[in-house]
């Protein structure tokens, strides 16, 4: 697991997995706020690729998806994933 940086921005985690398959992850607490979410969104829109990105955050609203962009709350994605 790597940060990224492009530009003058960060993505939080890449994870590679054993197949060789790239996802990009950021972590917000909250991204109720518009300004806030594209904050957080912002670094992947520059990824030039076509791998997996997705928003963990602490909101409960239910998964919802922007411009391929996965957002989920991260307590029901480490059920998930664990």
């Amino acid at each position: 697991m790597n940060i990224g940086k492009i530009d003058d921005l960060e993505v939080d985690f890449i994870a590679t997995n054993q197949q060789g398959e790239i996802t990009y992850y950021q972590v917000a607490w909250t991204t109720r706020e518009q300004k806030t979410f594209e904050r957080e969104i912002r670094p992947f829109e520059k990824i030039e690729d076509y791998n997996q990105r997705i928003l963990l955050t602490m909101d409960v609203e239910p998964a919802t998806s922007y411009k391929g962009i996965q957002k989920i709350n991260v307590i029901d994605w480490l059920l998930n994933n664990s």
